[in-house]
């Protein structure tokens, strides 16, 4: 399928007061564009209460660029159309959309309509059995049809992809992590997954950290040991119980502990899912 729009969905934002979701919105919104001025790709980016709407015809790019920006909870690459031309639509195209012998037909709206989310759906389940001769299973579908309806406009998709989630990068505040393990890279990603700003004090690379920060500018301090970080911010450590036991930090008014009950395994998936 040409998708034409990619759909940004978030969560935690969305729960938030409408003065402190409006500035999320905007900083993960400023991420993003970072992250298209960055990648040099060509889109648009249009915010409405709980989406983002991406324009572009580059949606392998974009789509490679969200699973790398934190507060997004997950996307889809969509096709847009008028209302008026939903039914044609998918008549001619549910059978190159939809894989397998059942589907399902999941419908959302934003508006006045003459019509509800489910008669919608049930009305466009007819047209791809007519179409396609496929059998519905709203339990377990081989495969699945998406349809946002926002007043005349509407967007086709049939995926879901999985963002990092968390709350977006800079709109907490500022931490200094120590990094001289794979534990320590984990627990600063941990707290950049929760909107903080890392100082990085490292004693081993941490450029994997570079793909995460859109929007924002990481500053990277190498050094020989804990004893050289600062303690003008809280201080965040890779220490887990079952390494490490419990420590104590002279100097730090507080220390933070992301990963204290990780187990190795736990570890090692964090750190693969950062250099993916």
């Amino acid at each position: 399928m040409n998708y034409d729009t990619i759909i940004v969905r978030y969560s935690e934002i969305f729960l938030k007061s409408d003065f402190v979701r409006n500035q999320l919105e905007k900083k993960l919104s400023e991420n993003i564009k970072s992250g298209i001025k960055t990648r040099e790709i060509t889109a648009k980016l249009t915010r409405e209460r709980g989406r983002i709407f991406i324009t572009t015809s580059q949606t392998e790019e974009i789509s490679c660029l969200l699973k790398h920006v934190f507060g997004v909870l997950s996307f889809s690459p969509a096709i847009k159309i008028r209302l008026g031309q939903l039914e044609d639509f998918v008549k001619i195209n549910a059978e190159k959309m939809l894989k397998g012998k059942t589907f399902a037909a999941r419908v959302k709206r934003e508006g006045v309509h003459e019509f509800t989310s489910k008669e919608m759906g049930a009305r466009l389940g007819e047209i791809v059995i007519e179409a396609t001769n496929k059998k519905v299973d709203l339990t377990n579908p081989e495969s699945e049809l998406f349809v946002e309806v926002r007043d005349q406009d509407v967007y086709v998709f049939t995926e879901k992809v999985f963002g990092p989630g968390g709350i977006p990068l800079g709109s907490q505040g500022r931490v200094n992590c120590f990094v001289d393990s794979d534990e320590g890279l984990a627990a600063c990603w941990l707290m950049m997954k929760r909107g903080c700003t890392p100082n990085i004090y490292h004693t081993i690379s941490v450029d994997a950290l570079d793909k995460w920060s859109y929007g924002n500018k990481l500053k990277k301090i190498r050094v020989k040991s804990i004893e050289e970080v600062g303690s003008d911010h809280p201080l965040v450590v890779g220490d887990r119980l079952e390494k490490d036991g419990i420590k104590r930090y002279d100097g730090f008014a507080t220390v933070l502990a992301p990963i204290i009950a990780f187990t190795k395994d736990e570890i090692n998936q964090s750190v693969k899912k950062i250099n993916t």
